[in-house]
């Protein structure tokens, strides 16, 4: 038998009945907004991850066992590098060395008896005996009294010309051992 048209059977009531129309969900949005909440902020449920079955572990080819560093022999110092150190250069044989120089390069005077009250000079130079060791030892002081030499004859001849210097300039090395310092001092004095 057939229902007779316009006439809900059961069946359609209820499937009529589960359709909510959207006029009908906004409503019930609306009432749960009217509820009264309790401040606190409510989670949605967050479904737990499902749990992981167990693997069978993959094989991984065995590694070479790693070797313990061999430990490294204390190195024993090596004996101290016999350093120069004290007046073992001749001075009166760097004077001698520097004062001939300047008499035949520069055909200046030496005058010894200039000293540093008596006469000017421009500022020397100090090599410790170690430097002085490791670079010729005594050649190396004579090299640096020539070169002092050179530069007072250089800076007078700046000033006054090599003739004048040449003319008048009277010279005298003068070389010292400084123990505080253990270097030699090199200065040309000049008058």
């Amino acid at each position: 038998m057939l229902p007779a048209e316009g006439k809900a059977t059961e069946t359609d009531v209820g499937v009529e009945s589960s359709k909510s129309t959207p006029q009908e969900d906004a409503s019930a949005d609306k009432a749960a907004k009217k509820q009264p909440t309790s401040g606190k902020t409510v989670q949605p449920a967050v479904p737990e991850p499902p749990a992981t079955s167990k693997q069978e572990p993959t094989a991984t080819p065995p590694s070479a066992p790693t070797p313990e560093p061999a430990p490294t022999p204390t190195p024993e110092p090596d004996p101290a590098p016999s350093v120069a150190s004290g007046n073992i250069y001749s001075i009166a044989e760097a004077v001698r060395v520097g004062n001939e120089y300047a008499k035949a390069q520069y055909g200046v005077t030496i005058d010894t008896d200039l000293t540093a009250e008596n006469a000017s000079y421009f500022p020397g130079t100090a090599d410790s005996v170690a430097w002085l060791a490791a670079n010729g030892g005594r050649e190396a002081l004579n090299r640096a009294v020539r070169g002092n030499v050179d530069a007072a004859f250089q800076n007078l001849a700046a000033m006054d010309g090599a003739d004048a210097v040449r003319a008048y300039a009277r010279f005298n090395c003068t070389v010292r051992y400084s123990a505080a310092s253990d270097e030699y001092i090199v200065v040309v004095l000049y008058g």
